[in-house]
């Protein structure tokens, strides 16, 4: 008898511990969140896109800020340079203004959660994906953006999340790529309370790079948790892709012998 038990109890555990041997952020998520989606129309003839270059000017131009709005609901304007220059000095700092409350963009990406280092100026356009969502009583506007120095042949996504109360910016938090262009997977889904502690969580899952890192939000600030972490590796169709392709991709099979996770995986 106590051996059908066991494997009765086997059965229904193993759904939960033993995950699908490719990672997916929905397979670690303790508790669903669930976001809302906008996509703001950027094909109008206010399209920012249009009117912003993205390689410097000569010297006889100093960059301005102008406005641009990439919300309508709520009402977010982004003051950027109209120009890059050559000469970062001659750049002012770039901001977001959620309906009357700003907050120093430049700043805020230059000091990102996950803590890429960066002494350069960044420069973003906003691609019109935004989200919303809430937890713990929170309410969060996720706003996805990339890089508009589009001469450096990648494509560089950035995610830019803001805690909002009424119609005031609480936190500002960015989150960047590194300096080797293995961007993070941009989606909403690297967000959720993946231990179950209440804290949200940030999932790092990054192009080319074996280790998966968690970061919590705590006390203003997202930290990363050095304790626990996900190994990841190239599967066989990936390897086979890597003998002739240089594209970069995240590794998708788990390791979970070399994982430390905060359950068995």
């Amino acid at each position: 008898m106590s051996q059908i038990i066991k494997f009765i109890l086997l059965i229904l555990i193993l759904p939960f511990h033993c995950l699908a041997k490719k990672f997916r952020f929905i397979d670690f998520k303790r508790d669903t969140i669930s976001f809302t989606h906008q996509y703001a129309d950027f094909n109008k003839a206010d399209f920012y896109g249009d009117k912003l270059h993205a390689f410097g000017s000569n010297g006889n131009h100093h960059s301005k800020i102008v406005n641009f709005r990439i919300s309508t609901s709520p009402p977010i304007f982004y003051g950027c340079n109209d120009t890059l220059m050559d000469v970062d000095s001659n750049n002012q700092d770039e901001y977001l203004c959620y309906y009357q409350d700003t907050i120093n963009l430049t700043s805020l990406l230059l000091k990102n959660s996950n803590g890429v280092p960066s002494n350069v100026r960044i420069a973003i356009r906003f691609t019109g994906h935004n989200c919303t969502f809430s937890f713990q009583d929170k309410s969060y506007l996720l706003l996805m953006a990339e890089d508009r120095r589009f001469y450096r042949n990648v494509l560089v996504s950035y995610m830019v999340l803001l805690e909002v109360k009424d119609e005031s910016i609480v936190h500002g938090y960015a989150f960047a790529d590194t300096p080797e262009d293995n961007m993070p997977e941009q989606t909403p889904n690297c967000f959720g309370d993946f231990n179950k502690d209440g804290i949200l969580d940030f999932l790092d899952w990054r192009k080319m790079e074996s280790k998966i890192s968690m970061f919590s939000l705590k006390d203003g600030a997202f930290v990363r948790n050095t304790e626990n972490y996900i190994i990841v590796g190239p599967s066989k169709k990936q390897r086979r892709y890597m003998e002739n392709y240089d594209d970069q991709f995240n590794f998708e099979r788990i390791n979970r012998k070399k994982s430390k996770w905060f359950y068995k995986l």
